[in-house]
């Protein structure tokens, strides 16, 4: 548990934080499960990312991996064959 909860832990205590003219041009998607942790309004996502994909999905959650594998990897697919 200690390890798996260091994350938070870290996050909490020191947030990435970027500037405000720093923006990180990684091409980002972003996947949300209904069950996952709240997470910023994707406008607010935008300022610091450049977000070219979201998508909300039917069901699942914090470990979505595990438990929407199918459509977590099929997303992923499709998003890495769009960019090449």
């Amino acid at each position: 548990m200690p390890s798996a909860i260091r994350l938070y832990w870290e996050g909490r205590h020191a947030p990435m934080r970027l500037n405000k003219d720093t923006r990180i041009t990684v091409a980002t998607a972003i996947a949300h499960f209904p069950r996952e942790l709240p997470i910023p309004p994707r406008i607010y996502v935008e300022r610091g990312y450049n977000v070219i994909r979201c998508n909300e999905f039917p069901r699942g959650g914090h470990f979505a991996a595990a438990e929407e594998p199918e459509l977590l990897a099929a997303d992923i697919r499709s998003f890495v064959a769009s960019l090449g």
